[in-house]
């Protein structure tokens, strides 16, 4: 199992154009992913970088962004795809609560891309292995839990009594049918 796969995310802000000035803001972002037990860590922390052309001047401020932690319950997870594109292959994470990628740079209500290295390919795809595991073990733990709650919700409701009286059924003997009679 892959201890960690990093991930990287880049988002630009609106541009703004007014009168010989020219305002750009962009987000980068380095982060890793962890499996829990029963759910999907992600950590990340980044830099908001600010330019400002005017005139023949252009001037950079940079933001140090503070590191954020997300956890996402294995059972939200919906589907986890490593997408192969040229030059950023990317993981596709997809989750059933919409709450569960609050926070999330970049998320858009139950889906989130992971950007990885071309050399992550490998692990990410041992990775999402794992993943997929970790979910299926959860799925499976909720359904024995609902089991469970049915049996014992059977119980209460209908608590063992004494069993019906047996009575064998001899086909073919005479009277073995309640309507046969004697005859």
């Amino acid at each position: 199992m892959p201890a960690a796969l990093p991930f990287t995310l880049r988002i630009s802000g609106p541009d703004q154009i007014t009168r010989g000035r020219v305002e750009s803001v962009q987000e980068r972002y380095a982060g890793v992913a962890r499996l829990g037990d029963k759910a999907l860590h992600l950590e990340w922390s980044g830099k908001r970088e600010h330019t400002d052309v005017k005139g023949g001047s252009v001037t950079t401020r940079v933001e140090q962004l503070p590191v954020v932690r997300l956890t996402i319950p294995a059972r939200s997870i919906l589907e986890a795809t490593l997408r192969h594109r040229l030059w950023r292959p990317h993981v596709r994470l997809r989750v059933t609560d919409v709450s569960a990628l609050d926070g999330f740079p970049a998320a858009a209500a139950t889906e989130c891309r992971l950007g990885i290295a071309r050399e992550d390919r490998a692990r990410a795809v041992e990775f999402l292995t794992d993943l997929r595991l970790l979910v299926a073990d959860a799925e499976l733990e909720a359904a024995e839990d609902a089991s469970r709650a049915v049996d014992d919700a059977s119980r209460d409701s209908f608590p063992a009594s004494d069993p019906p009286a047996f009575t064998p059924l001899h086909i073919g003997e005479p009277g073995s049918h309640p309507e046969a009679g004697d005859r």
